[in-house]
């Protein structure tokens, strides 16, 4: 994983939840390279520190509120489930079928991580 130790507005667990839930998105395969190779994590952290500063409450609280649900479901945080738990997560999300997951909406979360 690209280095995460010089965040600028994400926590350490946060930028682990969005560099995972980055990586169900957009995975390595054989020929390219995946969202976490890319520091597609290291982009948002950069852009919520700066242009994007006004979603950085929003992804706060959707980020803890993802958590929150996966601990609730799975006993462990997003970061560190299975790639088919998290696949179900998300999908939970998209649809809005989250449970415990209530603010920001987890519809126009899952589109804002998109």
């Amino acid at each position: 994983m690209n280095d995460i130790t010089n965040l600028l507005a994400l926590t350490f667990e946060e930028s682990l939840t969005v560099a995972a839930i980055f990586e169900r998105f957009f995975p390595s395969d054989a020929n390219h390279p995946g969202a976490r190779e890319i520091g597609a994590h290291q982009y948002l952290d950069q852009a919520l520190a700066g242009a994007y500063s006004d979603h950085l409450l929003t992804y706060r609280d959707g980020l803890e509120a993802l958590n929150r649900s996966s601990s609730e479901q799975h006993g462990q945080v997003f970061a560190d489930c299975a790639a088919a738990q998290q696949d179900a997560l998300l999908t939970n999300m998209q649809v809005g079928k989250l449970e415990n997951f209530v603010r920001p909406n987890q519809q126009e979360f899952f589109v804002l991580l998109l």
